[in-house]
């Protein structure tokens, strides 16, 4: 439960709000309980999807009456927040840390992607999908590696570059197999 009194002078604040998080617009209804006006139905839900714990410091920015940009800082860091896939069978799902990728200037994909992408030719396309849920479309070129192919992603500094990442910070991706799509849903700082 959320207090809503801060926002809000001398108004009634039943009613649905929308707040803009982790690049979806999420509908939360708003409730009068005891003295204070507070984010019921469609909060819970909103918190666990976005990973946001009772000890994180929430501000909310806002954009008009019934909507919210949200932020989210734990520990005194910015939170990055993602909407995380979890509806999906574990053996669709490969989780990549951003220390699997070699650290050069054309980051190489985990060999489990590229298999259970099913690369098999010299280049591929592979979408990449950043916390905001816009998805980019990169090439996946082959490497020789002794008698092995690997797959460099080319053009990575500017996925880095777009989405004002720098060096140090840990990018925590899925692997959607159904979708042939790499999933950002997480960034910490290093």
């Amino acid at each position: 439960m959320l207090s809503l009194k801060s926002f809000f002078q001398k108004q009634t604040l039943n009613g649905t709000y929308q707040i803009l998080a982790g690049g979806t617009r999420w509908s939360v209804e708003s409730a009068k309980i005891h003295n204070c006006y507070a984010f019921t139905d469609g909060w819970p839900t909103l918190c666990e999807r976005l990973k946001i714990f009772d000890e994180d410091l929430l501000i909310f920015n806002k954009i008009d009456n019934v909507s919210f940009q949200l932020s989210v800082y734990r520990d005194c860091i910015p939170v990055v927040l993602s909407d995380i896939v979890d509806s999906v069978d574990d053996d669709e799902v490969v989780e990549i840390s951003h220390g699997q990728f070699v650290d050069e200037l054309d980051k190489r994909l985990p060999v489990e992607v590229a298999n259970r992408a099913g690369f098999k030719k010299k280049r591929h396309s592979l979408k990449v999908q950043n916390l905001e849920g816009n998805v980019v479309v990169y090439i996946a070129k082959t490497e020789k590696n002794g008698s092995a192919n690997r797959y460099s992603v080319e053009n990575w500094q500017k996925f880095m570059d777009d989405n004002n990442f720098i060096d140090g910070m840990m990018l925590d991706f899925t692997f959607l197999t159904s979708k042939n799509t790499i999933i950002l849903k997480n960034v910490r700082s290093g």
